[in-house]
């Protein structure tokens, strides 16, 4: 009978990813040093706990912060600034690859 085993990794009582992705500036690099793993361990860990890269994952829960500003009827540049994008441009091309709609149009559609 094959054994399996479930290794433990100090990640995983981490529950603050928001913020320590935010004070990392989002780069996977700064993340892992800060959680005092390698990166290739964090890549292994984020895949494993929520199916995704760390850099998807991040980006994912952003883009998401920066829609629930636009339904605030904030501006496009005020939503990326707070969804920690520092080129609204880029905010814009990942937004609409996301949702399939740019984010001024988001923004201006009558909510569900």
């Amino acid at each position: 009978m094959a054994r399996q085993s479930v290794r433990k990794s100090r990640l995983d009582s981490v529950r603050d990813w928001d913020v320590r992705g935010k004070r990392a500036d989002y780069r996977v690099s700064v993340l892992a040093k800060d959680c005092g793993v390698t990166e290739r361990h964090l890549r292994r860990f984020f895949w494993l706990r929520f199916g995704q890269s760390p850099r998807d994952w991040f980006t994912t829960r952003r883009l998401a912060r920066g829609a629930a500003f636009l339904q605030q009827l904030v501006l496009v540049k005020e939503a990326a600034d707070e969804a920690g994008f520092k080129n609204p441009a880029h905010f814009t091309h990942k937004f609409t690859q996301q949702y399939g709609v740019p984010p001024s149009a988001f923004r201006s559609a009558p909510a569900a």
